[in-house]
């Protein structure tokens, strides 16, 4: 319950400094999948999330949740958000992206750039590293 209270204090914090924050599609045939509990886990939060994220949805909700519950797995996601939502050629980007830099950058520990070119050669070579890794220890 404390973990659902910080998190939506910081969404209404980070939400006070956005200019323009995206709408959540209630529309019926979502991709949530049902839960269980009356309250979704971290878990299901996280892959309901990951799931709206690639199909185009709640890229600027989605990348504040993921920077507090998302992990490696979350990547991809927030991959999506900077290729739809990429700087303007002076630099200034929307608070989505913004947003979704931050998770990266908390989530991976690395700090490729601003851009989704950037980003995605770092994911490349961080799945050929694991691949590497892998076979290393076998």
């Amino acid at each position: 319950m404390i973990k659902l209270a910080l998190l939506l204090t910081s969404f209404l914090l980070l939400g006070l400094n956005c200019s323009a924050p995206e709408v959540k599609s209630n529309s019926v045939g979502n991709s949530k999948k049902a839960s269980t509990s009356p309250t979704p886990t971290d878990q299901e939060t996280k892959e309901n999330t990951e799931a709206e994220m690639l199909s185009g949805e709640d890229h600027h909700d989605g990348s504040l949740t993921l920077a507090y519950i998302g992990d490696i797995d979350s990547v991809p996601a927030l991959l999506k958000v900077l290729q739809d939502n990429p700087p303007a050629p002076d630099g200034t980007m929307a608070c989505t992206t913004e947003h979704a830099i931050e998770a990266l950058k908390k989530i991976t520990g690395a700090d490729p750039g601003y851009t989704y070119k950037k980003w995605n050669a770092w994911w490349q070579r961080y799945q050929r590293d694991q691949v590497h890794s892998v076979k290393k220890r076998k």
